[in-house]
């Protein structure tokens, strides 16, 4: 099984990543907004919400999608109309992205305080 988590830099992506791979059976593709040398067995890719192929070249050839993309609760707050455009909209790309990608699951992980 092949699963993209994206978000995968932050604190629950690392160590999701860790354990996946720990688990064994589990190919994980890693995806931020940024180039990073990800762990020995991870492949990494790049996001960009405002740029579709990144979400298409992400979701293909992957058996599930793990969203733990979101903007940061502070910027959430004092900015509530780009988290509602980055983080609804962003996630309704990427699943549009891996519904046209034929990808079959697809696990939303939110936050809130």
């Amino acid at each position: 099984m092949k699963l993209l988590v994206t978000g995968a830099s932050g604190l629950i992506g690392g160590r999701l990543i860790r354990h996946l791979l720990d688990l064994g059976g589990v190919e994980v593709r890693a995806a931020s907004r940024s180039t990073r040398d990800w762990p020995q067995g991870v492949e990494g890719c790049v996001l960009r919400a405002d740029d579709p192929s990144t979400l298409s070249g992400a979701c293909r050839g992957v058996d599930g999608v793990i969203n733990l993309s979101s903007m940061p609760e502070r910027e959430c707050a004092s900015d509530p109309h780009g988290a509602l455009r980055k983080n609804a909209g962003g996630t309704l790309a990427l699943l549009s992205a891996a519904a046209a990608a034929g990808v079959r699951r697809f696990v939303q992980v939110s936050t809130s305080k």
